[in-house]
């Protein structure tokens, strides 16, 4: 080890390590930050002739000697972390980019330098560091307890420090009473980030717009939930059969809240079914499922929709058409009449391929005939020549 190095380290373990400087760097985590430090000095300086170490109060950071890093005493935690920006050095600029931050880094960083000539070693700056992370929207959820009792979930991840937790009920920022919300922090052990969970405990007794909210001051920024609102799923429409002519036809809809009007329409025509003609079912888990069944007396072809109409969200959500046609009388067995009609006609076709066929069977078995010659019947033999 040079002579210049082994100067800085023994210089360096009898500074005292200051807590002051040019203020704070805001580090965020998962990504990297430059640590200040810069050397006002006249002229260039020679890389060759000049050593930079950076330090915490208890373990070396980054060392640099005759113009090459200088590594071997680094602690763990800063492995493959580290740089300093070697083409900036002869200006005076002995910063150190760090990065994949964690709130473990948060501390005081002490920048020394030393040149060839001086007598002892600089005390360039004091630089801590802190750390932030942005929390993700939060995300709202709910689950139903006895007696209207409803517990909203609010959860958002990857953020640090600790946040402070907002719910609002109709718009309006509460403070719930004591008991009413339980809010826990779970630390990813990679990043040190924090994931929240808040669970606030309501008794609804009427309809009501939820939402709560993560504010991190560190970073002077809050990120709010979305509104608790189900959407209607678009409807789907299908068909059974009764007796005599009648059909019931079955629309249903989910994950929708609060509870949605549900409309008719026959031969696009809305309706207003009579008592007694229409039952509708609500299924409820975290949002609504609907289930609307209308019983039809079908007299001729028509064409069926229904509509899912949520007024809370001004939306409303049509099925697609079903057609329905009116069922024909069953005309599968042929009348008397046309029975005894197509009974003589198979029995003709049956005689008939019958004679053709005795006919061609005669024919087959005749023997061959000449022409008969005029006198006695002529008896023909082969003649064979010699």
């Amino acid at each position: 080890m040079s002579s210049v190095w082994i100067i800085l380290l023994l210089l360096v373990m009898v500074c005292p390590v200051m807590s002051t400087g040019n203020g704070c760097v805001l580090g965020m985590i998962r990504s990297s930050v430059t640590i200040p430090c810069e050397y006002r000095n006249e002229g260039i300086l020679e890389r060759n002739n000049i050593a930079i170490e950076w330090r915490t109060s208890d373990s070396i950071v980054h060392g640099f000697v005759h113009g090459e890093d200088k590594l071997e005493n680094q602690a763990s935690q800063y492995k493959n972390r580290t740089k300093i920006f070697q083409s900036e050095v002869e200006h005076g600029n002995f910063s150190l980019r760090l990065s994949d931050i964690t709130p473990e880094d948060e501390t005081d960083y002490n920048c020394f330098f030393h040149k060839k000539g001086l007598s002892t070693s600089k005390h360039a700056d004091t630089v801590c560091l802190i750390a932030a992370g942005h929390y993700t929207e939060p995300f709202l959820s709910t689950s139903h307890r006895e007696n209207n009792e409803v517990d909203f979930t609010c959860t958002s991840s990857s953020g640090f420090p600790k946040p402070i937790v907002h719910w609002f009920i109709n718009k309006k920022d509460i403070s719930p009473e004591a008991g009413r919300e339980h809010t826990t922090l779970d630390k990813d052990p990679s990043d040190g980030s924090f994931t929240v969970t808040s669970v606030l405990t309501v008794n609804v007794t009427q309809d009501l717009t939820v939402t709560c909210a993560i504010e991190n001051e560190r970073l002077g920024e809050t990120r709010t939930s979305a509104p608790l609102y189900c959407h209607y799923t678009e409807p789907f429409l299908s068909t059974s059969r009764r007796e005599n002519n009648e059909v019931d036809f079955t629309c249903t809809s989910s994950s929708g809240f609060p509870e949605p009007k549900v409309h008719w329409f026959i031969n696009k025509k809305e309706i207003l079914p009579e008592a007694g003609r229409e039952h509708t079912t609500l299924d409820k888990d975290h949002c609504f499922t609907v289930t609307s069944v209308l019983t039809v007396n079908v007299t001729q072809d028509l064409t069926v929709t229904c509509a899912i109409e949520n007024e809370r969200l001004g939306e409303t959500r049509t099925s697609a058409a079903l057609y329905y046609y009116k069922q024909k009388p069953d005309n599968s067995q042929p009348s008397s009449n046309t029975g005894v009609i197509i009974g003589i006609c198979v029995a003709f076709t049956i005689t008939l391929v019958i004679g053709l066929g005795f006919l061609i069977y005669r024919r087959k078995k005749m023997p061959r005939r000449q022409q008969p010659q005029d006198g006695p019947e002529a008896t023909y033999s082969a003649v064979s020549t010699s």
